[in-house]
């Protein structure tokens, strides 16, 4: 604030008249009061400001509980898709365990097969060896047969010379 009263009298001390120092001062007072803020200037202000930045403020919150609820949902969703990967990796699991499960049985398959093909393998060549055997022995016989049939039957003789393209 300013001391009027002691701009005067310093005003008049310097050689002017006292209603001149007193113009001076009153101008000053009043160019200094018109750039001043009041206390109820400044009241006003910051309530201004303050109401202000409540109307931000809930603004913000409309928009982060808006964001929030959006976030709520996203986490829904996910939570969501988390619990089907977890059935898909579930599923995945079982399938797993019957491709393990049919590999193990066609290995299986594969050593009986392969058993069973060499014991018919086995049977088979004993088979054949009898088969040669028991057939060995029928040509035999058949012959013995047809030398006795050549030797009492000179017409079946004569036949089977003709049958076979040889003499006896």
């Amino acid at each position: 604030m300013l001391d009027t009263h002691a701009a005067v009298k310093e005003l008049t001390k310097a050689g002017l008249s006292e209603d001149a120092a007193e113009a001076i001062v009153q101008v000053q007072l009043r160019t200094l009061h018109q750039g001043l803020a009041t206390k109820e200037d400044l009241y006003r202000a910051t309530s201004a400001i303050k109401e202000e930045l409540s109307d931000y403020r809930i603004e913000a919150e409309k928009r982060f509980g808006s964001i929030e609820a959006h976030f709520g949902e996203v986490e829904k969703r996910f939570g969501s898709i988390e619990a089907h990967f977890g059935d898909i990796e579930k599923h995945f699991g079982e399938v797993e365990k019957r491709f393990s499960a049919l590999e193990g049985s066609i290995a299986g398959l594969e050593v009986a097969t392969e058993k069973r093909f060499s014991a018919l393998e086995g049977n088979l060549g004993e088979f054949k060896v009898e088969v040669e055997r028991r057939f060995g022995r029928l040509t035999m016989l058949t012959w013995v047969v047809l030398v006795i049939v050549l030797l009492s039957n000179p017409i079946a003789a004569r036949l089977l010379e003709r049958l076979l393209g040889v003499s006896f």
